[in-house]
């Protein structure tokens, strides 16, 4: 279970790059900053704990297709909302990908059970990640963490006037007189 950087953009932040979480149930995404998920059907349903009826109210959003101003993040068609009637909520969907843009409480009016394994699954991966950037000086992932502070000569110079900038402000600041 891991989550890794995916090359789709998130259909409500726009310039944000979707996580890709996989799990035990299988492999979905995630926007980080507003924790948006894109979700194939098929998933939703092996995450519910009656998966026939599950299915029966996904289809339900295939009733009445009302158009959205978002974009599937996957196959960049027109993202649609669909009423699920029997559960009281509304699903955003890509026809296209057989896929759904929610979130954790959307999927919570639908289907708790969905929404608890969901949540479990995200969190199981979200701790499996962090433990892998804790991993040991040396592997991989400890050495892209330190290229990326890897001090450049440019970077450097800059740093030092910004020393040089703070402890004039921090002397004019201590400086009698000094509001």
């Amino acid at each position: 279970m891991s989550i890794t950087p995916s090359t789709m953009k998130c259909p409500v932040c726009e310039d944000q790059t979707l996580e890709t979480l996989s799990s035990a149930i299988g492999t979905f995404e995630r926007c980080p900053n507003c924790n948006g998920l894109f979700i194939p059907q098929d998933l939703v349903s092996a995450a519910s704990q009656d998966r026939s009826k599950c299915l029966e109210a996904l289809e339900e959003t295939k009733g009445l297709h009302l158009p959205t101003e978002r974009w599937c993040p996957k196959c960049l068609q027109k993202l649609f909302e669909g009423r699920v009637r029997s559960r009281g909520v509304i699903l955003t969907l890509c026809p296209a990908c057989q896929s759904y843009w929610t979130n954790l409480t959307i999927l919570h009016q639908f289907d708790e059970s969905v929404e608890k394994t969901l949540r479990i699954q995200i969190e199981i991966a979200a701790s499996s990640s962090a433990s892998e950037s804790a991993s040991p000086r040396g592997s991989p992932a400890s050495t892209r963490a330190a290229n990326l502070y890897e001090d450049s000569g440019l970077g450097s110079f800059f740093r030092s006037f910004a020393r040089l900038f703070d402890r004039w402000a921090d002397r004019l600041s201590s400086a009698p007189g000094a509001a």
